[in-house]
């Protein structure tokens, strides 16, 4: 582990324009040109995009009002008392899952339907 010769922050790795590797410092930006031996060494790049989770829904998601509502989408659930009153208003949850994708999964208020996009 390297640390910075400025401001003594650890130094992250990445590549130059050349495309080796050098030292560079998240904290003042300075980059120390002594390049990195790379013969043993494996690089491995992350990616949140590229890592697939999943989304637990329970009877306490409904309750999070973090949560963004739209009124504007019918529940797809004949049941629903949504879809059978007139006097109850469309209420569904969305979560985005897939960024990517732009793939939603929705939850209807009323009866906890869910369903995905």
């Amino acid at each position: 582990m390297e640390f910075c010769k400025q401001c003594d922050n650890m130094y992250y790795m990445k590549k130059n324009e050349e495309g080796n590797l050098i030292y560079y410092c998240k904290n003042c930006n300075y980059e120390d040109t002594k390049l990195i031996e790379t013969k043993n060494m494996k690089i491995f790049e992350y990616s949140k995009e590229d890592s697939t989770g999943s989304v637990n829904i329970n009877e306490y998601t409904k309750c999070d009002p973090t949560l963004p509502h739209v009124k504007t989408i019918k529940c797809p659930n004949l049941n629903c008392k949504s879809n059978k009153e007139e006097d109850v208003e469309q209420d569904v949850i969305y979560i985005r899952v897939d960024d990517k994708q732009m793939k939603y999964i929705y939850l209807c208020y009323h009866c906890d339907s869910n369903w995905k996009s």
